[in-house]
């Protein structure tokens, strides 16, 4: 098989033998609480067969499966990996605590196992042998480094140096493929942005500061520490987190999350003067310019700003963005439900020239934890268009009279 350990998963009880057990296919948590009451799961492997739907379905088959199986006495938990495409490739990830392994495998793989399976199942007199898979697993928990720091890096602002503009992406990855898609890609546009922003003229009404957050992918603790070690006080306070940890690819704009005026009691009017406003300065910086990639590349203001290291800021009230990649695989290939105008499905040789793009949703995950996460998954030129849009929307919280 194509397997891929699960980040945090144990090893098999025999690290150098493994085990061998039966397998047992599962597509929800339901189905398998079903088997269990059957007696159906105890001592076998479960196999979450769950098709690609979003990333946000699927992905907790990856994290909980094994814990659920556990509980029904299973010897191990396969998951199909978190992804809409594979061609033989799995695709790893963070699972929760428990005492059994936990591995992903290929979506073929998933599929050769589950219809061997059905295959014994509906014919047990041709197929007589239940299908078994032998899984070795040398998985371990203990750190190899004890001690992991965020990467900061200041550019004092002119008028207000006591109210941030925190700008960043996060500097671990998974130890598949080269870490550039999630997030060495950000952390660059990042440090381009504030190296960009360091030749004006002028300096800038606020400070903007770059953060390459540590540890993102196993518990967000680069992100937890910095909001802990930089409170929202009265002598210095966040006045927008920004973000990229989708991929870079051509740009798209930014989802948005209003700040600490917009909190619960707020009216939608007011709610939505910060929307209007971020809507208005994307238009008016991004709308006619031609160097970004296609017509409007970069403008475009998203709700739902919240990314994994800047949550603890956004939860105290700072306004909040994700850097939005358009996604690299346009339609007709993608299965994203998302609607393009009919021009750009009529030629699709050409349908990354043509408006509108969609942001990025399912094309990401192709690359996600996998060995397909290298450079080759963009350009240089997709670099240096997403890094100026990171800096325009920079510049515009920077100098920005409205409070986000």
């Amino acid at each position: 098989m194509h397997i891929l350990g699960l980040g945090n998963s144990v090893s098999t009880p025999d690290p150098i033998n493994g085990l061998e057990a039966e397998i047992i296919v599962a597509h929800s948590k339901e189905e398998l609480e079903q088997l269990g009451i059957a007696s159906k799961v105890k001592g076998r492997v479960v196999l979450w067969n769950k098709p690609f739907g979003s990333y946000d379905d699927s992905v907790v088959f990856r994290s909980l499966g094994v814990v659920w199986a556990q509980e029904h006495g299973a010897v191990a938990s396969l998951v199909r990996s978190v992804a809409p495409f594979s061609l033989q490739s799995p695709h790893t990830g963070f699972t929760d605590s428990a005492n059994i392994p936990a591995a992903a495998i290929s979506h073929e793989d998933a599929g050769l196992l589950e219809r061997s399976l059905k295959r014994h199942l509906q014919d047990p007199e041709r197929f007589p042998d239940w299908p078994k898979v032998k899984l070795i697993m040398g998985a371990s928990r203990e750190p190899q480094s004890r001690i992991s720091r965020n990467t900061i890096i200041e550019l004092k602002g002119r008028e207000r140096p006591d109210e941030i503009v925190v700008v960043g992406g996060h500097i671990d990855s998974w130890d598949v493929g080269s870490g550039a898609v999630d997030d060495g890609a950000g952390c660059f546009i990042a440090w381009e942005t504030i190296r960009q922003l360091s030749r004006l003229r002028r300096p800038l009404r606020r400070t903007v500061r770059v953060v390459f957050w540590t540890s993102e992918e196993d518990t967000s603790a680069g992100g937890r520490v910095y909001a802990k070690n930089h409170p929202e006080t009265d002598t210095e306070r966040h006045v927008f987190a920004f973000e990229s940890d989708t991929g870079v690819f051509d740009p798209y704009g930014i989802a948005f999350a209003p700040g600490r005026r917009h909190q619960a009691g707020s009216s939608e009017s007011v709610i939505r003067d910060s929307y209007d406003f971020m809507t208005a300065a994307g238009e008016y910086f991004m709308g006619a310019r031609k160097d970004l990639g296609y017509p409007g590349a970069g403008k475009y203001v998203l709700p739902d700003g919240e990314g994994e290291d800047i949550v603890p800021l956004c939860e105290q009230g700072v306004a909040c963005a994700m850097f939005v990649p358009a996604d690299p695989f346009p339609l007709p290939y993608s299965t994203s439900p998302m609607a393009v105008g009919k021009e750009s499905t009529k030629n699709h040789k050409h349908n990354h020239l043509k408006e509108p793009r969609r942001p990025v949703d399912n094309g990401y995950f192709y690359y996600h934890h996998a060995e397909a996460d290298t450079v080759e998954a963009f350009t240089p030129d997709q670099l240096k268009r997403s890094a100026a849009v990171m800096a325009i929307w920079t510049y515009i919280a920077a100098e920005s009279t409205v409070e986000l």
